[in-house]
């Protein structure tokens, strides 16, 4: 199964270092979403969704997000301040993980999975893709 594993993420990374070394910044946003949507599919069958329509609806729902920090957030939130959020809701999720682990139901991990893949998403695309209102002036 490993094997299989390590097998297939090598044939996928050729494609990716080919988008990221020279195709145009726009392929680099449709690859890193697409990437994270195929993530929202398996976060789903993570907290127990099994039917194709939910597993489906929970995709929309990232991808609905990731949509919205596109358009909403980007120009008003630097990524500075996207990743601090993260990073204090990754620190919460340990100490929540590490001290009541019986208590994550399924909707806890999903709101978790959107808490995770949607800042993922905005955090994977370079500067170079980004709307020149959305990129921090140094």
């Amino acid at each position: 199964m490993l094997k299989q594993r390590i097998v297939t993420a090598l044939l996928m990374a050729l494609p990716v270092l080919a988008v990221l070394l020279w195709a145009p910044p726009s392929s680099t946003i449709v690859l890193f979403t697409l990437v994270l949507l195929l993530g929202a599919w398996e976060w789903s069958g993570f907290i127990g969704v099994m039917q194709a329509v939910a597993r489906a609806a929970y995709v929309a729902l990232i991808g609905i997000a990731i949509a919205g920090c596109w358009f909403y957030l980007l120009p008003r939130v630097t990524l500075d301040h996207l990743l601090l959020v993260v990073l204090a809701w990754w620190l919460l999720a340990l100490l929540w993980i590490a001290g009541r682990p019986q208590f994550v139901s399924g909707l806890l991990a999903g709101v978790a999975g959107v808490l995770v893949l949607v800042p993922a998403t905005r955090a994977c695309i370079p500067p170079i893709c980004l709307p020149p209102s959305a990129v921090p002036s140094e």
